[in-house]
């Protein structure tokens, strides 16, 4: 029973490997996982919760048709008392419970557990980046359903899970990355009010805003990167700027650049415009360059003497010594929001806002006769803002009085516009240097270099730890100065890919060796080219994806093969049937297809554990493998089930042959800790294209041979016939029949009377009848096999119970009713909580109804038949120990339990008074049974004779054709106490 749990769970745990492949967001992955448990591990549920920033427990995925209704939304973890789930969260450990009926801690979910058929459960904490973020709960219909093995497999789905969250985390913070990165250098080119370009060390335009090239009037070809300076300046000329020719120009910056690092000039266009051009160097290389258009403010400067009044600029006038206002403009008065008047009370250190006015008043004291630089400086307004403002002065006589002269610009905005070009370049220093991509930058080391003799220019951080090195070592030399003669070949190939290609190019190489071992490098090269398109530079970006290819492979790997076995699994068994069909039909031979089914491998696992059988199931691997011809594909796709495959071209019989080495190297013993353990192996053939044209035909053959194979004589060979093909299909019709009599309400109940030996009718026994509209009466002896063989038995159990305990509730007086319990019964669900809701709804009480039971309920699992029937009995239910004799008798089982009756079978009864074994035996039941305190039923009593060899034997009571045959119930006789023998 547990190999096939295992077996299940490790289909689910296939099928959560492909869940991870294959899903495209988290939520999808969580649904999957629980799809797997549910349909390939055939779990009764199963649930994921994951931790939200609310607090709670969310539950994010569901499994299981009954739980989907029932099953809460969210838990509090912080609260007690919170199941299996909150105590997996909360503790990061695997909580499991065998009995979740029984357990204490489960004590507040008993009621929906009974509901929804929970008797086991575990929890299994799931993480993310190494942190419990959630749990997987799975929940199992049988108590005791959780062996280490089955958890361990649970487990692995829970870590595969938690390595699945993790690559979404990756993908994720990487996209989060890049947005940002795109929205702050949008955000950069929008907000600078002023010209705003960026250039290399060669003068070649690496950014150019929106703003300079207005100012310019640029056409779109001069302003992409990598356009160059002198390219520029020679446009401005030709356009009537009044700037020397441009070789002087870039001298001139060049010389001030070397000695002071910046350069400032102003450019006067035919327009009338004059443009204010300041330069700086950048740390690491190139050139920051601010451009403004200052024609109003030189117009402003040329009128200030004349129109001081009417001056927009504002400007005032102060005593030197009281440093009091003397006169101001109307500007003045709009910047600083002071009536004229109110100017005219105050003095310059009234509106600075300083921290050491002496230091401020000494810094007036020392100003130079003409301040043409500016000073910046706060000032504060009337209505308390404060303002950046840049002040130009000189000396003069006001009225006879020494003076000064003052304008104020406000530069608020400009020196906020500044900080966020300064930010802006910083912020794209700091991009390139800590961006978590390596990231390098070659360069020809002269013009029309060929690729070998490009020079690295520029290793970010990202780049010296990925390849091991510092960037002093490899800046301004080449590959092949510095790194191996096989990088240099591989480097040298994708470079020229890139020089050639008029896109980015990817590539992926799985043999590079970096810091001492082999790894796998993803790269994206593109060539950044001038504006005749010839290459200038060739930009890199590489990922080490070695953990990602690895991680990959072992999940396809999995998601392909038998974990157990190392075989392909069924995943891969789907994939290669078409593909080898195909061959077989391309080339005019047979495809055999195998059906492999071990004999006997079922009592290994319950008599030896699940560790002996899977040693076996490793070892019978083996030995199939080597008896396989060779190019055979062998595919386990169950608990002990192989398929195999193989390309006949050896004529009839050779399939034959290989079926039989097949067989032969099963045979031999298995040595397993010590014991020696034996299975045998069936085989059922189909080959194409006698038996089928395609994969599903075929398969579907050969599992035909291989349960006619099995039926027969195990450890046999069938080839597939048409007429296994009838028979199979007329078993499937009728199993179909019988799946649908219970619905079309083809089942009806008969009653045979049960009396005492003074013919006191004591009880009937329900026994279970069908009338099928197309096949008339069936016989008991061929569809109750059926029933128990598919598991119909359970369905149509209950509902035997049901109608067996409604009908005998009309009866009168304490008349018992009969019903005989099958083992699939006991051993598939809840019996006893079935048994006491049927005596509610039905109002029977429980001392008139009977279960009668056959030994073979305690051959699978003693321990749990024992406590069904000690819970049953707990009811004040009688048991009935049936057909007693035959099959696996065993008195120990007696002395297991008390049973309230022990029935005799027919077989023993019917040669009573002319078979003296026949005597023997019956005289020795009766005896046991009375010195046990046990009443004996005879069954199959037809005859006086027999009826009276019973009774001289001191029999308790009797049930046979001589008493009553079974009859519906509106033919049972209401109120008969006692019965005549039948004629």
């Amino acid at each position: 029973m547990e190999g096939k749990a295992i077996s299940r769970m490790f289909a689910a745990l296939s099928a959560t490997n492909e869940a991870i492949l294959r899903a495209r967001s988290e939520d999808e992955l969580h649904q999957r996982v629980c799809d797997a448990a549910v349909l390939g591990g055939k779990l009764l549920g199963a649930a994921t919760f994951v931790a939200k920033s609310d607090g709670l427990l969310h539950c994010v995925a569901l499994a299981g048709a009954d739980f989907l209704a029932h099953f809460p939304k969210a838990v509090d973890p912080a609260q007690a008392q919170q199941g299996l789930c909150v105590i997996a969260f909360r503790t990061g450990r695997t909580i499991a419970t065998n009995d979740y009926m029984n357990d204490r801690r489960m004590r507040l979910y008993r009621d929906a557990a009974f509901r929804l058929g929970v008797r086991s459960a575990v929890a299994i904490p799931i993480r993310r980046a190494g942190q419990v973020c959630g749990a997987l709960c799975f929940f199992l219909r049988q108590t005791g359903g959780l062996s280490r093995h089955v958890v361990g497999v649970l487990e692995r789905m829970a870590e595969n899970v938690s390595f699945g969250l993790d690559r979404f985390g990756q993908v994720e913070q990487s996209e989060q990355l890049a947005k940002q990165n795109r929205r702050l250098f949008s955000a950069m080119n929008n907000i600078v009010s002023q010209g705003v370009a960026l250039l290399d060390e060669r003068g070649r335009l690496v950014m150019y805003n929106e703003r300079c090239r207005q100012i310019f009037g640029l056409p779109p070809e001069l302003t992409t990167p990598g356009t160059s300076l002198r390219r520029i300046a020679e446009f401005i000329k030709a356009e009537g700027s009044t700037l020397d020719e441009p070789a002087g120009y870039l001298q001139a910056a060049r010389e001030q650049i070397a000695v002071k690092g910046r350069y400032e000039c102003v450019v006067r266009m035919t327009d009338g415009r004059s443009i204010r051009v300041l330069s700086e160097q950048l740390r690491d290389g190139g050139y920051i360059s601010l451009h403004e258009d200052i024609t109003e403010s030189l117009r402003q400067q040329a009128s200030f003497r004349l129109l001081f009044d009417n001056n927009p600029v504002p400007m005032g006038v102060f005593e030197y010594g009281t440093w009091k206002f003397i006169a101001v403009n109307d500007a003045a008065v709009d910047l600083y929001g002071y009536t004229r008047e109110e100017f005219l009370e105050r003095a310059v250190t009234d509106f600075a806002v300083v921290a050491d006015p002496d230091a401020y008043l000494k810094m007036l004291e020392a100003l130079p006769l003409a301040e043409r630089d500016g000073v910046i400086v706060k000032h504060r307004r009337a209505d308390g803002r404060v303002l950046n403002v840049k002040i130009f002065s000189h000396a003069l006589t006001y009225d006879g009085r020494p003076a000064r002269l003052a304008a104020s610009i406000d530069v608020t905005d400009q020196l906020r516009a500044e900080r966020e070009i300064r930010r802006a370049r910083g912020f794209l220093d700091a991009v390139i240097e800590n961006i978590p991509m390596p990231v390098v930058v070659k360069a020809p080391k002269q013009a029309d270099a060929q690729v070998g003799d490009w020079a690295y220019t520029l290793l970010n951080g990202a780049a010296e730890k990925l390849f091991g090195v510092t960037r002093e070592k490899w800046i301004g030399r080449t590959p092949a100065e510095v790194q191996s003669a096989a990088s240099v070949s591989i480097i040298s190939k994708l470079d020229q890919e890139a020089l050639t290609s008029g896109a980015a190019v990817t590539s992926e190489v799985s043999s590079a060796k970096l810091r001492g071992s082999m790894r796998t490098v993803k790269s994206y090269s593109t060539a950044i080219r001038d504006d005749r398109g010839r290459a200038e530079y060739l930009v890199a970006v590489f990922e080490d994806v070695t953990e990602q290819r690895r991680a990959s492979e072992r999940i396809a790997y999995f998601a392909h093969h038998d974990s157990l076995t190392g075989l392909p699994n069924r995943v891969a068994f789907d994939e290669f049937f078409p593909r080898a069909l195909d061959a077989s039909n391309g080339c005019g031979g047979e495809l055999v297809v195998m059906c492999l089914d071990l004999d006997g491998f079922k009592d290994i696992n319950d008599q030896y554990g699940h560790a002996a059988g899977d040693e076996v199931l490793r070892g019978i691997t083996g030995r199939l493998r080597a008896a396989a011809e060779e190019g055979a594909f062998l595919a386990r796709v169950g608990g002990d089930e192989f398929v195999l495959l193989w390309q006949n071209v050896g004529g009839a019989g050779k399939a034959g042959e290989l079926a039989q080495r097949l067989i032969a190297a099963s045979k031999t013993e298995f040595d397993v800790e010590g014991m020696k353990l034996r299975v045998g192996l069936s085989i059922g053939i189909a080959v194409s294209p006698m038996h089928g044209a395609d994969c599903k035909t075929l398969l579907a053959n050969a599992d035909i041979a291989l349960y006619q194979a099995k039926n027969e004589q195990r450890g046999t060979i069938r080839h597939f016939s048409k007429a296994m093909d009838s028979q199979v299909r007329e078993e499937r019709a009728l199993r179909a029949d019988l799946q649908r009599a219970l619905e079309k309400g083809e089942l009806h109940l008969h009653y045979q009377p049960q009396v005492d030996m003074d013919r006191e009718v004591i009880g009937y026994e329900a026994l279970l009848r069908w009338r099928s509209a197309a096949r008339g009466d069936v016989s008991p002896m061929t569809f109750v096999p059926l029933a128990e063989e598919t598991g119909l038995i359970v369905p149509i159990g209950e509902w035997v119970l049901r109608e067996a305990c409604g009908e005998a509730a009309s009866w009168s007086g304490r008349t018992k009713v009969a019903v005989n319990i099958s083992p699939r019964q006991i051993k598939g669900g809840d019996l006893p909580g079935l048994v006491q809701r049927v005596l509610v709804d039905s109002g029977l009480p429980a001392s008139r109804l009977e279960l009668e039971i056959t030994e073979s309920v305690f051959i699978d699992d003693f321990t749990r038949a024992l406590s069904t029937l000690m819970r049953l009995k707990a009811l004040g239910v009688d048991i009935a120990l049936d057909d007693f004799g035959t099959g696996y008798s065993s008195l120990s089982y007696l002395h297991a339990f008390p049973f309230d009756r022990i029935k005799v079978d027919r077989s023993f009864v019917a040669d009573l008074g002319t078979n003296e074994r026949s005597d023997a035996i019956m005289r020795a039941i009766v005896t046991m049974a009375k010195s046990l305190g046990i009443p004996v039923l005879a069954e199959g009593v037809e005859t006086e004779q027999q009826w009276s060899w019973l009774s001289e034997l001191g029999c308790d009571a009797v049930q046979g054709y001589l008493i009553g045959r079974p009859q519906p119930p509106h033919a049972i006789s209401r109120g008969v106490t006692r019965v005549q023998a039948q004629n």
